[in-house]
């Protein structure tokens, strides 16, 4: 690379780029989905929503009746120790209970044999992003 080049031009293209003084862009990630996909996508995320409100809804009235909970040996001392957790369910099967409605009304309003260019924020909303809650180890 000659000296007249700055050093982020790496590639040849970015050298004649560069040397032309065309600097490529790229604008963020985006993602093109068919309304048909977008469909099925919406359709699998509203079902999961719906099913964790009613299992925590579930959850909720047997907590409330005194009843088992779940099988789950964590879940169940902490609903014995915890004398919130009934609101808790009572909050999580509300939020998902709003997603729910909230990707219905978007999947209602997709207009058929469309191409929708989606980015980042909008494959986080749809949860098509996917975010690891845990920290990655590094190497």
């Amino acid at each position: 690379m000659s000296e007249a080049e700055p050093d982020s031009c790496k590639t040849r293209c970015e050298r004649n780029a560069c040397a032309l003084g065309v600097h490529i862009v790229i604008d963020g990630f985006k993602i093109e989905l068919t309304a048909d996909e977008l469909i099925r996508h919406l359709d699998k995320q509203i079902q999961r929503h719906h099913d964790c409100a009613v299992e925590c809804d579930t959850k909720r009235i047997r907590f409330e009746a005194g009843a088992q909970i779940c099988d789950d040996e964590n879940e169940v001392q902490l609903a014995a120790c915890w004398i919130g957790y009934g609101d808790d369910l009572e909050r999580r099967a509300a939020r998902h209970k709003r997603h729910e409605a909230a990707l219905a009304f978007v999947r209602d309003r997709i207009l058929l044999h469309e191409i929708y260019r989606l980015g980042i924020a909008d494959l986080r909303e749809l949860g098509l992003w996917i975010t690891s809650r845990k920290p990655v180890a590094a190497d």
